[in-house]
């Protein structure tokens, strides 16, 4: 299948570990099966996933933990990681 976005790239089977930023804070949810374009990298989920992707993150909001990190790039910038 070509690349919706370059319409060069052939899509490829990927699983990555996602990261977004919610309510100021990055969270990063491991391990999410994307489709990944091999000559511009753009990356598609399918709507199950980001579905579930949601629901993960739902369902684990009491278990976030923030971490705080400095440094020269990120400032201080907060991590949440979702603990399973």
């Amino acid at each position: 299948m070509k690349c919706a976005v370059c319409k060069n790239g052939d899509i490829i089977n990927k699983v990555i570990d996602y990261q977004t930023k919610i309510d100021g804070n990055y969270v990063l949810v491991k391990n999410v099966p994307v489709e990944e374009c091999n000559v511009c990298g753009e990356q598609f989920v399918s709507y199950e996933t980001a579905i579930k992707i949601e629901e993960i993150i739902k369902a684990n909001n009491s278990l976030l933990v923030t971490l705080k990190f400095l440094s020269t790039i990120w400032q201080d910038k907060s991590l949440k990681l979702i603990i399973p």
